[in-house]
């Protein structure tokens, strides 16, 4: 198969903008400092993150894992890399790995890395590809508590949801709805 063309960005349930190749959809990214595969093949996320604060530039982190979740069919090449602030040095990237998905398929692939220095404050950009086409951009803010009130957008709220995902059938035709729900709202 060859390299698919980009095709449009579309919107999930949840308004969240999404890039997806022919045949291959990335639905979402997560960092986290670690993760495990459990019985029933199920995957346990520890340490979910979007910013980094620490006590004192520059700092190595010890070990780190990203998730990507796709959707499609066909044979892939994915690839993380990790930009810095001015997109124009990569400070680490993943190992290519091929994905491989049944028609309507979903996969995770999950990326470590290990002793990565990041140097200075600022944003740093996580970036998904697949067969060479940057899928996502997810930033990760670094910074230390000299540089905290300066830092643009950090976020020490949790904001708790509930993925939720419905497939609706009529005759021939079926859809599937995806999104988030405030778990308050559940408790109603």
């Amino acid at each position: 198969m060859g390299q698919p063309n980009a095709a449009p960005t579309v919107a999930n349930a949840g308004g969240d903008i999404l890039m997806q190749t022919q045949n291959l959809q990335l639905l979402y990214t997560l960092l986290c400092d670690d993760v495990r595969i459990e019985m029933g093949n199920k995957i346990s996320l520890m340490g979910v993150f979007q910013n980094i604060l620490v006590e004192k530039l520059p700092v190595s982190l010890i070990k780190f894992a990203v998730i990507n979740h796709w959707q499609g069919e066909g044979n892939h090449q994915t690839e993380v890399r990790i930009m810095s602030p001015d997109r124009r040095n990569l400070v680490v990237t993943s190992q290519t790995t091929p994905i491989e998905l049944a028609a309507g398929g979903y996969t995770d692939n999950v990326s470590f890395f290990v002793n990565v220095v990041f140097s200075n404050a600022g944003t740093y950009w996580v970036q998904t590809l697949a067969n060479a086409v940057v899928m996502d951009e997810l930033p990760l803010i670094v910074t230390d508590t000299a540089n905290a009130q300066a830092a643009e957008v950090l976020s020490e709220t949790v904001n708790w949801g509930l993925l939720f995902s419905r497939r609706h059938v009529e005759g021939d035709s079926e859809t599937v709805d995806r999104g988030v729900t405030d778990l308050d709202l559940l408790r109603t």
